[in-house]
């Protein structure tokens, strides 16, 4: 429940609000205060830093939106929020996740696409109740084997990185009806970035088996375009930009 208006001030008092951008502490006050809140929308501020009281003190909402900021750090204190459904840090300069944002029990969709994160916490083998997850746009250098434990992601955006293999361990996701890979752009002929729909549903459960195959392993992007592509596929081939077909 929310504190009131007391409390908040209190709770609030040692605040440092140079982090906070555009964001007032009598706005982030005034808000606290209000009982029956579940949406905390915060987009658009310029913050590069939450504060661990103003975490706290927000335990109660279920969405919790920094979209469109200037985030370089997320507090460990993020695991206060147990009430969270959503969180949405989309477009900030993130460079890690806490592994504490893995141990909210009741999350159901992380989105951090275009941030600056070249891992993710491998604590994500705990998000059992993980239905929607976007980190595409970052520099991520490996899927870690742990994502294949997000057994009901029903939603997948990896579109935009730096990996060079998929984890065997993805031949788990049973659920998952779109996917978002760039890779599929350089089939032959080339398939949509996002696979999504029942008429592509084919496609998720072929690269399933292709996972199920290398089940203890990785599965590289030239399997994957192999496997489906049409005709064979050539890595050096030049396209009428003169550029190779990865190169991307």
């Amino acid at each position: 429940m929310a504190a009131d208006a007391k409390e908040v001030k209190a709770m609030f008092a040692s605040v440092q609000t140079n982090k906070l951008g555009t964001l007032s502490l009598s706005q982030l006050e005034t808000v606290a205060t209000q009982h029956n809140l579940k949406v905390l929308d915060l987009k658009d501020h310029k913050i590069t830093a939450i504060p661990k009281e103003v975490l706290g003190a927000f335990a109660h909402v279920t969405v919790l939106d920094l979209r469109k900021n200037a985030l370089e750090e997320l507090l460990p204190e993020i695991s206060q929020m147990i009430s969270l459904e959503d969180l949405l840090l989309d477009q900030n300069r993130l460079r890690d996740l806490p592994e504490q944002v893995c141990s909210l029990p009741n999350l159901k969709s992380l989105s951090v696409s275009q941030n600056l994160l070249k891992r993710l916490p491998k604590a994500l083998a705990s998000m059992k109740g993980l239905k929607n997850l976007n980190v595409g746009d970052n520099f991520i250098e490996e899927i870690p084997v742990e994502l294949g434990q997000c057994k009901e992601l029903q939603t997948l955006y990896l579109h935009h990185n730096s990996f060079t293999t998929l984890p065997g361990s993805m031949a788990s996701m049973e659920n998952l009806q779109e996917l978002a890979l760039e890779w599929f752009r350089y089939t032959t002929p080339p398939l949509p970035r996002v696979i999504k729909g029942s008429e592509w549903q084919r496609i998720i459960t072929k690269l399933r088996d292709l996972c199920r195959d290398k089940k203890d392993g990785r599965v590289t992007c030239i399997e994957v375009l192999s496997e489906f592509s049409q005709k064979a596929f050539d890595a050096n081939a030049i396209d009428s930009k003169r550029r190779t077909r990865l190169h991307v």
